[in-house]
């Protein structure tokens, strides 16, 4: 297997500037307020927001995604925006109960090299012995200098272990929470900090969600029903 090319915290780091800058890029170009959520589910391209204004005044809202060079015309797919509305509602409904987590990173605990310059000394002082306590009371000092050593060795040894990790911890807030808090652009990273995925055409509409998200969702279902 090829060695990666970035650490695990690395490697998020780059994601974390990659999704800002891509936030940025989309909403310098006006466009959908929820861009990168809705898509189309033919071709799986992002679904813009077009605005129509009606002769009688009235303004018509509908999605569609935009032309893609190399690929034919999307025809027919426009959506309804309220379609998309419904859809998000009924979404964040399922999500309300969620409790929202941060990553953190835990740095690891790792005492191998310190017990190992202890277990060292330990050897070399019974090495040592003779020459380094041949003296009248040489023989207590050495006992106490060894006991010293061991109890440290002792102490080291029962010291935890562990790798560097990234852990999930819960904030105290909900989904619903936040979301009640969030303005319309807030709202529009959250589920895309979620990778929450909305795929659409005129007669159907599916959510993705990733399997680890739908678990805590499933779970969360689960334990409301049994309660």
């Amino acid at each position: 297997m090829a060695k990666p090319l970035f650490a695990e915290e690395e490697w998020a780091a780059v994601q974390a500037v990659m999704d800002e800058r891509s936030v940025t890029k989309e909403r310098s170009n006006g466009a959908s307020p929820w861009l990168g959520v809705a898509h189309c589910d033919r071709w799986g391209d992002r679904f813009y927001r077009q605005v129509n204004l009606a002769e009688n005044g009235k303004t018509y809202e509908y999605y569609r995604s935009a032309k893609t060079a190399g690929k034919p015309a999307c025809k027919g797919q426009s959506v309804k925006g309220e379609r998309v509305t419904a859809a998000i509602t009924a979404l964040v409904e399922r999500l309300a109960g969620l409790a929202m987590t941060v990553r953190r990173f835990i740095p690891g605990e790792d005492h191998t090299e310190q017990l190992n310059h202890v277990t060292a000394a330990v050897r070399d002082l019974r090495e040592e012995r003779r020459n380094l306590f041949d003296y009248p009371g040489g023989d207590d000092e050495y006992a106490e200098a060894l006991e010293v050593l061991v109890d440290e060795r002792r102490r080291l040894a029962a010291l935890p272990q562990r790798p560097s990790a990234w852990v999930e911890v819960e904030t105290g807030q909900t989904f619903a929470d936040v979301w009640t808090q969030a303005d319309q652009e807030r709202r529009r990273r959250l589920l895309l900090g979620l990778k929450a995925r909305l795929y659409m055409t005129p007669t159907i509409e599916g959510w993705y969600l990733p399997a680890e998200l739908e678990a805590r969702v499933e779970q969360r279902q689960r334990a409301g029903r049994s309660a």
